[in-house]
């Protein structure tokens, strides 16, 4: 029944706007959290209730707190602690590897978790781990893979079932698991706004995971936002090019926005206000919306207006190409960091 109300209700405003900083924080709970009255406002919230109404156990909560440590201690990895830490019935972060001295007396002062220079230093505690979180750059994965492995028990030593979530652009899991030594992996791509807890991580996961593993795994995503699992692993190199990179798209259009409004006689801070607050309403009225965007665009867009004159431009730019053309340069890149085959999609003219 509160799915039936909700898919009704969905891309229907119920509520005044709390426009500013604070509403930015309302608006991101409204539309992501479920509601007290069980009821759907939006697609997001529908698709959380649907989860939690499903007979699969894969979003319930694990029984008892399950230790985590990161190899790896930066800004994504800092977003998925300081979720955790706010989650103490679920999970316990035992430590975080990072050679940084900076980036270690960090994590300490603002987390009160463990810190170490180096794997070996960390040899207790990863032994001790139900969750290694691999956080590094893929460029020095081989070196930090083997000095994991060499702190590891035998599998068939090991006291503790062991998962190793890896949120390494491109890695595939075979490598992981043969560089790890690890038969349980789960290879995930979130993105930055998981610094927010406003973020989108899909995950896949392969070799022996238990329902209560799974489950963990999903709601330790859910701290920092919104997450999907996929079954075919493939579409991680897709989902990195879309929304792992995702963000940078955004950054960058907005950065050409305020500089237009610059240029045209607004001041910084005022083009920057206008440019923020309108990409995040527009956010916020597609997930609320059960349009598809290009029915709201054209809503918006009056002819001979200046919307259309604008859009006319963009489109004579190619700017739609120019954005196909980038993600799939993205997922290119991707596959070719997991060593697997980068000639495919459009053909570019050079």
């Amino acid at each position: 029944a509160a799915l039936a109300r909700g898919g009704a209700a969905a891309g229907r405003r119920t509520a005044a706007a709390p426009w500013g900083l604070a509403g930015k924080t309302a608006l991101r709970a409204l539309s992501t959290t479920i509601p007290a009255d069980g009821i759907a406002r939006n697609p997001m919230q529908a698709a959380r209730i649907a989860r939690q109404l499903s007979d699969s156990p894969q979003h319930s909560k694990p029984e008892a707190p399950m230790s985590v440590t990161f190899v790896g201690g930066g800004k994504m990895a800092e977003a998925i602690i300081g979720g955790l830490v706010k989650n103490p019935a679920s999970f316990k972060v035992t430590g975080a590897v990072d050679i940084n001295r900076k980036r270690r007396a960090h994590l300490d002062r603002e987390y009160g978790i463990k810190t170490f220079e180096s794997v070996q230093d960390a040899k207790e505690c990863l032994r001790e781990t139900d969750l290694l979180v691999v956080a590094i750059k893929p460029q020095v994965a081989n070196k930090v893979f083997a000095e994991v492995r060499s702190v590891l028990p035998a599998p068939e030593d090991r006291e503790r079932d062991l998962t190793a979530i890896s949120i390494l652009a491109g890695i595939p899991i075979k490598k992981l698991r043969d560089g790890l030594g690890i038969d349980s992996i789960c290879r995930s791509m979130p993105n930055t706004p998981a610094q927010a807890q406003a973020g989108m991580t899909v995950w896949t996961t392969s070799g022996p995971i238990s329902p209560d593993r799974r489950r963990a795994l999903a709601n330790l995503f859910e701290v920092i936002g919104e997450e999907e699992y996929v079954s075919d692993e493939d579409l991680l190199d897709a989902s990195t090019a879309l929304s792992g990179s995702g963000p940078a798209y955004f950054l960058m259009t907005m950065e050409a926005l305020i500089d237009s409004g610059v240029h045209m006689g607004l001041s910084r801070d005022l083009a920057t206000r206008l440019v923020q607050q309108t990409m995040y309403g527009t956010a916020i009225h597609v997930a609320e919306s059960d349009k598809h965007p290009a029915v709201l665009r054209n809503d918006i867009t009056s002819p001979g207006g200046t919307t259309s004159y604008a859009l006319y431009m963009a489109e004579r730019g190619g700017l739609r190409t120019t954005l196909s053309d980038s993600i799939w340069a993205a997922y290119r890149r991707s596959r070719e960091l997991g060593e697997k085959d980068s000639e495919i999609g459009p053909v570019l003219n050079r």
